[in-house]
């Protein structure tokens, strides 16, 4: 019986990974090699923009305060806006790749270990991302041009995935402005 008839035969096309790169340029391959870890570097910028959010809000409420003639509120507004300027300046440069960004996070993050347990494993997370082979690489001038030339490699998000990240930012939203509103009420 050859096997052409069998049915249950194995299937004798070259489905190695091989295979599926060998059609890709040199700078494809590249590009695949290291986007994940590509994107996990842009996603703590991300998280920096959120939690650049925060201090944002407070030198708003300080500037905002200014009519009121309360200097407290005021003297929070100044350390307050410069520390989301920075948070959100550390984002950007995460989400861009940019090399002099790697210090400042670093330093961010090493001081982020001693806060136990989730600063500890953020930080340690974070100094996994830049400092290994995979992070020199990504952020390196060379891989920057890699990404200029392949703008059609995109990663893409399961849709359960964003719902998840979605609810997880929205209660601490939500719960924020209720505790907000019913101290208003009581007060």
């Amino acid at each position: 019986m050859d096997t052409q008839d069998n049915p249950y035969a194995a299937p004798e096309t070259d489905i190695s990974p091989r295979s599926a790169v060998e059609g890709m340029s040199e700078v494809e391959q590249i590009r695949h090699q290291y986007l994940r870890h590509e994107i996990a570097v842009r996603s703590v910028g991300w998280i920096y923009y959120l939690i650049g959010i925060l201090p944002a809000l407070a030198a708003l409420a300080g500037l905002a305060s200014i009519p009121s003639g309360e200097p407290s509120f005021l003297v929070l507004a100044v350390p307050s806006g410069l520390l989301a300027a920075m948070l959100f300046g550390l984002g950007t440069g995460l989400l861009r790749l940019w090399p002099w960004v790697k210090t400042p996070v670093c330093i961010l993050s090493v001081a982020a270990l001693m806060a136990i347990p989730v600063g500890t494993v953020a930080g340690a997370y974070i100094l996994n991302l830049l400092v290994t082979k995979k992070g020199e690489i990504v952020f390196s001038a060379e891989y920057r041009e890699v990404v200029r030339q392949t703008p059609h490699i995109k990663w893409t998000t399961s849709m359960s995935i964003v719902v998840r990240l979605i609810l997880l930012v929205a209660f601490p939203v939500v719960a924020f402005l209720i505790a907000f509103a019913m101290i208003q009420m009581s007060g």
